[in-house]
């Protein structure tokens, strides 16, 4: 026998079943652009036909964790969402702190702090 060992091409290996090329490019590029990540245009939804309940579920989660992730307080929107109940925003509303201090002038020194403090509360609250 013959001490020459057979040429293959780089990467290529014998009874490996290599796969061809496309016309489009290597299968590697082809699985990069099918990898690439969704955005919010990408989930859209069409009434229609009976596949449509999967799509459905799917776009539906992905617009409620959209909105968990971008909005101020998101958590709450997205389980409103899921719930189909309207979150209770009257516990949102910040509430005002007095004194429970004995001495007047404590007393009055907490108020006005408590006054301050609710004032900025008020002024984040209704932006």
């Amino acid at each position: 026998m013959s001490d020459r060992k057979p040429s293959f091409k780089k990467g290529n290996k014998p009874n490996r079943g290599n796969k061809a090329k496309t016309s489009a490019g290597s299968n590697a590029q082809q699985k990069a652009v099918a990898k690439k990540k969704k955005s919010i245009d990408d989930y859209f939804f069409y009434v229609g036909s009976s596949k449509q309940a999967s799509d459905y579920e799917v776009t539906v989660e992905y617009i409620i964790n959209y909105i968990k992730l971008t909005f101020p307080r998101g958590t709450d929107i997205s389980e409103s969402l899921r719930n189909m109940e309207p979150a209770d925003t009257d516990q949102w509303m910040p509430k005002m702190k007095r004194s429970t201090a004995s001495d007047d002038n404590v007393k009055a020194q907490e108020n006005e702090e408590y006054k301050m403090l609710h004032s900025k509360q008020l002024d984040n609250y209704c932006k």
